[in-house]
């Protein structure tokens, strides 16, 4: 079975179509046999934010090609294949993006996401970022540099299709109850749950800052959609409030202290490193509490809650 790997780093917070790097792990028969990776200059500005995660400056990437001068080169990978991304919504939304930009097409494709697949396979981890799922399968990589990250992801599904028994990608898929995303010329459909329909029903307000949202429908399929979720400690690119209303505007919904409801618990990135190094704040403390008496809390922290939107 071959699949490909692949992971975006972004120049800029708001704009999806800034891809500054990609990376890519080629797989056949559970071994990675290709590596690839690319500098891409977006053509925009740089949020201070996104250089001091993955280190990439405007300078390094003035001299690169654009995305619409490197698709031709890299069209291949992503013709009637199967890829995998963790948190596949957010890079094939670059993806999709980006193409769009550059007045180009999808070829047809499948994608399936290691992030939700994870959650399934690895119950009761504290979180199922890159980071934290490769230090539970002892896998060493520098985080956050697109090639790296799409290697520990294809190492990842490697890792869940021979504990499973199932190399084919979409009998994985149906294990959990996935159906695959597929993109292609006209459109696309997101990797999902197959019970999922898009909801119309409203947000019911939370104790939490007076956050509501105006929205009246939502994309069921989101990962905040539906989502309890609390902050932690600061964060650096928006305000605590700003981040609030984000999460409600996808039908999340906010709230001030953890319980045993909460869903995601999102660390600043600060705080996040602290905790990683065993500095714990009370809310943290209370979340692994509930995590370890086997309540659905996720810790992530603010690059994560980001790829999120």
């Amino acid at each position: 079975m071959k699949f490909i790997a692949i992971d975006f780093e972004t120049a800029n917070l708001r704009v999806r179509s800034s891809a500054c790097a990609l990376g890519i792990a080629v797989v056949e028969n559970s071994r990675i046999v290709e590596q690839k990776y690319w500098l891409i200059n977006p053509q925009c500005e740089f949020d201070d934010y996104c250089i001091r995660v993955h280190g990439i400056t405007p300078k390094m990437v003035a001299n690169q090609p654009t995305f619409r001068e490197l698709w031709p080169t890299i069209k291949h990978y992503f013709e009637g294949t199967s890829m995998i991304a963790h948190n596949a919504s957010f890079d094939f939304s670059v993806y999709r993006y980006c193409l769009a930009d550059a007045n180009e097409t999808s070829p047809t494709l499948n994608y399936y996401c290691t992030y939700r697949l994870s959650k399934k396979w690895l119950d009761g981890l504290h979180g199922y970022s890159l980071d934290v799922i490769a230090d539970h399968l002892g896998i060493a990589f520098q985080h956050h540099h697109a090639q790296e990250d799409a290697r520990v992801a294809a190492m990842l599904m490697i890792h869940m299709q021979n504990e499973l028994g199932l190399t084919d990608l979409n009998a994985l898929a149906e294990r959990f109850d996935f159906v695959p995303g597929t993109v292609h010329a006209h459109g696309y459909q997101s990797f999902s749950v197959k019970s999922n329909k898009t909801s119309k029903s409203g947000w019911q307000k939370v104790r939490a800052s007076d956050i509501v949202s105006t929205h009246t429908e939502f994309d069921a399929e989101h990962p905040l959609f539906g989502k309890k979720v609390v902050f932690t400690g600061t964060l650096e690119s928006m305000t605590r409030k700003e981040a609030m209303q984000k999460v409600v505007d996808v039908g999340g919904h906010v709230l001030d202290s953890v319980n045993k409801n909460v869903n995601v618990l999102v660390v600043g990135s600060y705080d996040y490193r602290k905790f990683r190094e065993g500095h714990k704040s009370s809310k943290l403390n209370k979340a692994e509490s509930f995590i370890l008496r086997g309540a659905e809390l996720e810790i992530v922290d603010e690059r994560d809650f980001l790829r999120f939107l």
